[in-house]
């Protein structure tokens, strides 16, 4: 069977978009300049790191609930749009970053936390049902390449942002109550311009990815396959049928497979923000080189991507059932 080549320009869009959606991941990289540069120039100067996970741990809550708008918009206005508006909002609100890191963390939450979650939460679902639309047979595949984008972020864009910020490679100098932090101009300069330039760097990802967008034109009416799911209670279907139609939401809610799923994504959450947002700050304690340190992470990040293909085409290989 030819391999669609539309079909692999939507996965090849989709994991370009993820790879933008998964700089969510660089907060950590970035959180030991975002608190030294409030601490020293903006407010509250009481800031710590402990204090600085909530921008990254409600970023991460408010992609979990646009997750679920994502899906509806998508119905509504189709994956182009939904992508490159979720996209779109995430990128601007890195963007307006630039002033609110200026004036308060509390505004920096609103605009690097849940802006930009919520605008990776409306654009995650759409690239991943593309790709399934298009290799029905190969789902865990398909959709494990777009999301390795997603894994692979912080792989590419930890060094960036540490070329940018930091390219001399200082490590922070300032000892308050025995935790460091940076005091040189050369890095805290720098910070601000860093949302400006890498927002509009996600911008451009995320439209030259949206385009590459598009499900097959065989592909059956969504609708109807809801409608005719719908008149059987979710309790009563069987596991090839959940397997092969889509359920509404509130059916989906009553069956067991959801709450599998939701708690699994939820205790994966909680290690996610412990260690993604306090590794750096805790290697730099005993680590005296910033860019081995953003290295590191870009290192986890590999294994992160790469995992997702494989554990996609166990999938394939063997079910979901069987790999968990």
């Amino acid at each position: 069977m030819a391999i669609p080549y539309r079909g692999v320009l939507a996965v090849f869009g989709g994991f370009l978009l993820h790879l933008s959606l998964g700089t969510l991941y660089c907060f950590g990289n970035l959180a030991p300049y975002i608190v030294s540069y409030i601490k020293q120039r903006s407010k509250p100067s009481s800031l710590t790191y402990p204090d600085a996970t909530w921008l990254f741990a409600l970023a991460v809550c408010s992609q979990g609930m646009a997750t679920f708008f994502g899906g509806v918009l998508e119905q509504k206005i189709g994956p182009k749009w939904t992508t490159l508006v979720g996209g779109w909002i995430l990128s601007f609100g890195f963007v307006l970053s630039y002033f609110t890191l200026q004036h308060s963390f509390y505004l920096l939450v609103v605009t690097s936390g849940l802006m930009f979650g919520f605008g990776c939460g409306l654009a995650y679902i759409p690239t991943i049902n593309c790709a399934i639309l298009w290799f029905p047979s190969r789902k865990g595949m398909a959709g494990g390449i777009v999301v390795a984008g997603f894994g692979a972020a912080a792989l590419i864009f930890n060094l960036l942002h540490t070329a940018f910020i930091n390219p001399n490679n200082f490590s922070p100098d300032l000892d308050i109550d025995g935790v460091m932090y940076f005091s040189q101009d050369e890095v805290l300069d720098k910070l601000p311009y860093c949302y400006v330039v890498f927002g509009g760097i996600y911008a451009v990802m995320q439209l030259v990815g949206s385009l590459l967008l598009s499900v097959p034109a065989d592909h059956p009416d969504e609708q109807q396959s809801l409608i005719a799911v719908s008149n059987k209670p979710a309790s009563h279907l069987s596991t090839k049928e959940a397997a092969h139609n889509q359920l509404p939401p509130k059916e989906a809610t009553r069956t067991q497979s959801f709450w599998i799923l939701w708690g699994i994504f939820f205790m994966n959450g909680q290690t996610i923000v412990f260690i993604s947002s306090l590794y750096k700050a805790y290697g730099q304690t005993f680590i005296f080189d910033d860019k081995l340190l953003a290295t590191l992470g870009a290192a986890a990040s590999l294994f992160n991507a790469s995992g997702r293909v494989v554990w996609g085409h166990l999938v394939d290989v063997y079910s979901f059932r069987v790999m968990c």
